[in-house]
């Protein structure tokens, strides 16, 4: 194996008030190697109807400017319009934390389509007064369950520490 190496590459949310394949295309004609595709309401949305046409579609641009790709679940608004980054796996409602689930089994479906080198996810912050102990248990809980299933789409799993949540 050679050394490590290190590709160029932007993050989709610079390109906000863009379509996801015409930020790709200007990313690729820029040069950029590698691109992180934040999952947006615009962009390889879990919820669309029907997410495949824009699938094909990066997959297609990814191939045709040769970059890679990761895929980001810190979307601010996708899942609850009142709160930024809420739902999370961390919630003590079953459901809410099940809204959370979903997006990232969808994300890892994603990426094994798309090939991606990996799927990058946070822990959340937990309720103020929440248990910690119980806000660990179900962060142990659903990476457990999102680690196997990525385990068997052989979609490698990202875990980003972030400055005030649970696990900053």
């Amino acid at each position: 194996k050679g050394a490590p190496h290190m590709l160029l590459g932007y993050n989709t949310n610079g390109f906000a008030h863009h379509r996801l394949t015409d930020a790709i295309t200007i990313m690729g004609e820029l040069g950029y190697q590698s691109v992180a595709i934040t999952l947006e309401h615009n962009a390889l949305n879990p919820f669309s109807v029907d997410p495949q046409l824009q699938l094909d579609d990066v997959r297609s641009l990814l191939k045709r400017y040769q970059m890679s790709c990761v895929l980001e679940t810190g979307s601010r608004y996708l899942l609850d319009p009142y709160r930024k980054h809420r739902p999370t796996l961390l919630d003590a409602e079953p459901e809410e934390r099940s809204l959370r689930m979903g997006m990232l089994l969808r994300a890892v479906e994603y990426a094994q389509y798309l090939g991606a080198d990996a799927v990058s996810f946070w822990s959340g912050t937990p309720e103020p007064g929440e248990n910690t102990d119980a806000s660990w248990q179900r962060l142990i809980t659903g990476c457990q369950w999102l680690s196997d299933h990525a385990s068997r789409k052989h979609v490698k799993l990202a875990f980003e520490p972030e400055p005030g949540m649970l696990v900053a």
